[in-house]
C-alpha cells in the first residue's frame, strides 16, 4: 500500500503528522493502514483539514494520535458498503464480511470516545450516515483541539456525493472530470484537492469491493 511504503521509505523518525482529506476508500485497505501506524512507536498527529469521510475516520481515530481538525471540516461514519454479485451463498458471505468490519469501525469509535457517547448511540449514528462538524466531533470526544488556521471546504467526488445518503449542502460536489484551472478560476491549493480526490476515485472505482 502506498501510505505504508511511504511511511517506511521514511526510515527511522520520531514523529509523524497524518494530514486527511478523504471521502473515504477500501475498508481492508483502510484497516490495513490504521494497524500499521497503531503499531508504529513514533509519535503521531492527526490533522483533518477538509473531509474526514467514511473508513478514513478509522485511520484519524484508531492509530493512538492527538487529532486536530480543522473548524470548516466535516467527518462522516457509516456502516460498511459494498458491491456483490452472485447467488444466495455468496451474498449471505458479502453481508457477513460488512457485519465484522462493522464490529471493526464501531470498536474503533467506542474506544475514541472513551465513553462520551454510548455503543447504542454510536450504532444510531451509524445507521444515518452522520456527518459532525468540528465542534461536534469535539464535543463527542472524536477529536482533541479545533484549527482556524485552513480555508478548506469539504468536497466529495461526484460518485461518492451520489452515493451518500445524508451529505450536508455544504459540501462541494466535485465532477468526475477536474474541471480546467482556467475556466474554473481555481486556486493552486484548490486544484491540487480536485486532483487528490479524482485520484481516490479512480481507485474506487478499480476495486469495487469492500467499499465503506
Amino acid at each position: 500500500m502506498d501510505v505504508i511504503k511511504a511511511v517506511k521509505e521514511l526510515g527511522k523518525i520520531s514523529r509523524l503528522n497524518v494530514h486527511i482529506n478523504s471521502p473515504g476508500g477500501s475498508v481492508s485497505e483502510g484497516l490495513a493502514i490504521k494497524a500499521f501506524l497503531a503499531q508504529q512507536s513514533f509519535k503521531k498527529t492527526v490533522y483533518i483539514d477538509s473531509l474526514c469521510a467514511s473508513v478514513a475516520t478509522v485511520i484519524a481515530f484508531g492509530i493512538g494520535a492527538d487529532v486536530h481538525m480543522e473548524d470548516t471540516a466535516l467527518v462522516m461514519i457509516h456502516h460498511a458498503w459494498t458491491y456483490a454479485s452472485g447467488n444466495a451463498g455468496l451474498l449471505r458471505k458479502a453481508a457477513e464480511m460488512l457485519d465484522k468490519h462493522d464490529e471493526q469501525l464501531k470498536k474503533v469509535y467506542i474506544e475514541r470516545t472513551n465513553g462520551t457517547i454510548s455503543e447504542k448511540d454510536i450504532i444510531s449514528m451509524m445507521d444515518e450516515e452522520y456527518w459532525m462538524d468540528a465542534d461536534e466531533c469535539l464535543e463527542k470526544g472524536f477529536i482533541d483541539f479545533i484549527e482556524k488556521s485552513a480555508q478548506a471546504t469539504a468536497c466529495l467526488p461526484e460518485a461518492f456525493y451520489d452515493a451518500y445518503n445524508n451529505v450536508p449542502d455544504s459540501v462541494v460536489k466535485i465532477p468526475n472530470k477536474s474541471p480546467n484551472v482556467t475556466d474554473s478560476g481555481l486556486d493552486a491549493e484548490s486544484q491540487a484537492i480536485i486532483t487528490q480526490a479524482n485520484a481516490v476515485l479512480e481507485e474506487y472505482r478499480r476495486r469495487k469491493e469492500n467499499i465503506i
